[in-house]
């Protein structure tokens, strides 16, 4: 018989084990629902991208791809250190070697596969999906506003750079590890100071830096998560003391200082605070509209408001309802800007989202943000009865979700159609040299977006490789190229690109008419003027008809078009305009502007189809003004058939005679030295060229590895008032503005002042800022420094990688 107390016992016993079973399964409920909420982002992620595995190679992937293949076999001094100081794509990517050595390792692995390549890319983004979701979690966040930040991030337009592109490799692998040391960094805030989280936290970070230094904010991000938590303090569930905030800050701070100090200040990127950029930055962040990808983008932008009109009351309620968001907005808002920020002026965000790659850790206080807005709105409601509330979370949560997916299946599919336009110019290329047999093809009107990259997009005539269709040079230096044609050299493998008809055809090197006179007088330039004289309100003749008297009070200046169908792109170097020329004293740097349309071009754009020439004012005196013909827009463009001359603002214009001029007699002669005793390696990968040529009648000239120096010869001895010379020395892959004119461009990294007539030029390599494609040309100085005639034609010199400062 069993007593009382024995079943008092038993009865308790029961019902402990039944409230622990009933735990454990609340708890296994709680799990499911944690790992369904955590597998739904990344399922939105794959869906976001899934077409990504089936892109074709762009230009500058196809030349990472080679540059993978090529690497562990570079020869040259520098075979081991070649490989890991590559910076990138461009100097601000500030690629580290753990990108150098996974893209090495993933090439090993894939045998450059592309689908493999973009299977684990895509593969690195979900994980980094995965992280968010965790962060959220450790910020205190609820499960549906960690999933609806996670589907946000997975899916942010602006990420869709560093994911699908080869480009942005660097950013994503840095972006990955600078998310997995955040949420440790989190979880160590929960647990208070323990050093194995710390130390976990801190290696992700330094690999972080170790893929791209363009990380080295992360330790301000630390330092503000712990500052925006000070009002909330209360509601933390462990006090944490000044120790706990200092020291992991401080590593933080210690690991990025050793990386920033061992790449050099130029690690860091100079952003431009200019109103503009930030104006630009923070749209394009919010409204990540891809104005390339829509010709109709107004109505893009029409639904991104009515869309943000129903987020931005969600917001508000779950600010008031919900302290956790409060705190968590805190957070995102401190983060954005210092995530954000440094690189406002760097990415060009007013059309096609060039640089959103750097922005990929962005993405996240973004996602935050969008979160809070979708889902909070349910948080604050948990202990309604009405599913109501939940609804409209999900509403709202599907309406910007499915915002951002449709354009990032727009820019994705436009990178295909982009890649697809590649493949047939590459297939044109390869037919080409099935028939001439030549190294290599001289090509314009290349479609820009062929790339992602600007430094590989071919610009005007750019020299390819006709064997890989990769891009060698470009442009090819002004000047000589038109003097090669003139001669009927490279008739036969310069060509243009012509995308209707998806094939190449020749240039057209032909007048439609007689030749141009050799003067045109104000009667002939009045018979010329398109439109008609009667027209122009502001022209007139003078009585004696000696002058066309040009004048305006508007900024832009008197502007005349003249009908140039006589013209053909080989003829003339020079358009000599003789004229007195008055303005308003407060004009800096007055000058006369060229510009002209072809068959082929028929618009005015500053790029090309340009030269100006600096003025002389207020002297009451004739001058002749040249403005140069030997550029490569005038020579390949197709035939001329409008020209326009502009003249200063608020500007009276004496305009006396137009002139064509034939030869470069007033022009500074240069010519190349080369180390001829040096063989030079097989493979050479200086971005963004594959295999630089060396073709001394087109002034391009590849240095060998062990090249301390640029050399040249010049003569300034055709220029009596000469008695010494200027050599300007370009940016790295930035080619002269204006071909042969008397003053300096807008890219002039150097100058250098010679005494003599005739003479070597030596850049010291030392001097210059990096590997990369350097131009160099000289002009005549007299006594005075004054400039005497026209510069001369360039010459690019490529220097390799590992021969810089």
């Amino acid at each position: 018989m069993i007593s009382g107390e024995t079943k008092q016992l038993n009865d308790g016993a029961m019902e402990n084990s039944d409230a622990t079973k009933t735990g454990a399964q609340r708890h296994t409920l709680r799990d499911k629902a944690l790992l369904l909420f955590a597998t739904i982002p990344i399922v939105a992620a794959i869906a976001g991208y899934l077409t990504l595995p089936s892109h074709k190679p762009l230009l500058d992937e196809q030349f990472l791809f080679s540059w993978i293949g090529k690497a562990p076999r570079l020869e040259g001094s520098s075979s081991l250190s070649g490989f890991f100081s590559w910076p990138g794509f461009e100097n601000s990517d500030h690629w580290g070697p753990l990108t150098h050595a996974a893209l090495l390792a993933g090439g090993a692995l894939f045998a450059k596969n592309v689908v493999l390549f973009r299977l684990f890319s895509l593969g690195l983004h979900c994980a980094s999906v995965a992280l968010v979701f965790a962060i959220c979690r450790g910020l205190r966040l609820n499960h549906g506003m960690a999933a609806a930040a996670a589907i946000l991030f997975a899916l942010y337009p602006l990420s869709s750079q560093a994911v699908a592109w080869g480009g942005g490799f660097g950013s994503e692998l840095g972006g990955f590890f600078l998310l997995a040391s955040l949420a440790l960094y989190c979880k160590l805030r929960q647990s208070g100071l323990n050093w194995v989280l710390l130390g976990c936290s801190l290696v992700s970070f330094a690999l972080a830096m170790a893929a791209s230094t363009n990380f080295w904010f992360a330790p301000l991000l630390v330092l503000w998560l712990e500052l925006a938590s000070l009002p909330f303090r209360k509601d933390e569930s462990n006090s944490r003391d000044f120790t706990q905030i200092a020291i992991p800050t401080l590593l933080f701070g210690m690991i990025s200082a050793v990386f920033v100090a061992a790449c050099g200040t130029e690690a860091i990127n100079t952003p431009d605070f200019r109103l503009a950029n930030i104006v630009y930055l923070f749209r394009d962040l919010f409204l990540p509209i891809n104005q390339m990808s829509f010709h109709k983008y107004s109505r893009e932008y029409v639904s991104a408001y009515v869309m943000i009109g129903f987020l931005v009351p969600a917001l508000g309620i779950a600010l008031w309802r919900v302290a956790a968001a409060r705190r968590v907005l805190l957070v995102a808002c401190g983060w954005l800007a210092i995530a954000a920020l440094p690189f406002c002026g760097t990415i060009m965000t007013t059309t096609g989202f060039y640089g959103s790659q750097w922005l990929y850790f962005a993405a996240m206080p973004i996602a935050l943000i969008g979160g809070i807005a979708c889902s909070g709105i349910s948080a604050a409601f948990k202990n309604h009865k009405l599913p109501l509330h939940i609804a409209i979370a999900v509403v709202l949560t599907l309406l910007t979700s499915g915002f951002y997916l449709r354009h990032l299946w727009n820019s994705n599919q436009s990178s295909r159609n982009q890649a697809r336009i590649l493949s047939s110019v590459q297939k044109s290329m390869g037919i080409a040299n099935a028939k001439l047999n030549r190294p290599f093809l001289i090509l314009r009107d290349l479609p820009a977006r062929m790339s992602v990259a600007p430094a590989f997009a071919p610009i005007g005539p750019a020299c390819f490789d006709t064997a890989t269709g990769q891009l060698r040079s470009a442009p090819v230096p002004e000047g000589k190229l038109k003097d090669l044609l003139k001669q009927g050299k490279l008739t036969d493998i310069s060509l243009r690109w012509e995308n209707n008809l998806h094939s190449f055809l020749p240039l057209d090197l032909t007048p439609e008419k007689a030749t141009w006179p050799a003067e045109l007088k104000p009667v002939d330039i009045g018979y010329r003027l398109s439109p008609a004289l009667p027209f122009y309100k502001t022209i007139s003749m003078d009585p004696t008809g000696q002058n066309m008297i040009l004048e305006t009070n508007s900024e832009n200046g008197p502007m005349i078009t003249l009908t140039s169908c006589e013209l053909s792109p080989l003829d003339g170097d020079y358009v000599c305009v003789e004229a007195q020329i008055d303005c308003a004293p407060t004009v800096v740097l007055p000058s006369i502007e060229l510009h002209w349309q072809t068959k082929v071009h028929q618009d005015f754009e500053r790029k090309e189809r340009f030269s100006y020439s600096r003025v002389v004012v207020n002297d009451k005196q004739y001058h002749r003004y040249f403005l140069s013909l030997r550029r490569n827009g005038w020579t390949t463009g197709g035939s001329p058939q409008v020209i326009a001359l502009g003249f200063p603002a608020g500007s009276k214009v004496w305009l006396k005679t137009i002139t064509l001029e034939r030869g470069t007699r007033d022009s500074a002669s240069l010519q190349p030295e080369t180390p001829s005793a040096v063989v030079q390696t097989s493979a050479r990968f200086t971005p963004p060229y594959y295999n630089f040529p060396t073709d001394l009648e087109l002034g391009l000239v590849a240095l060998p590895d062990n090249t301390d120096a640029i050399k040249a010869s010049f003569s300034v001895e055709n220029l009596p008032t000469a008695t010494g010379a200027l050599v300007e020395v370009s940016k790295s892959n930035q080619p002269f503005d204006d071909a042969n004119s008397n003053h300096l461009s807008s890219v002039t990294l150097r100058t250098y002042s010679l005494k003599s007539r005739t003479g070597s030029i030596n850049v010291p390599v030392a001097d210059l800022s990096g590997a990369g494609v350097y131009s160099i040309r000289v002009i005549g100085t007299d006594e005075n420094g004054a400039y005497c005639g026209m510069f001369s034609d360039a010459l690019s010199y490529q220097v390799p990688a590992g021969r810089s400062n």
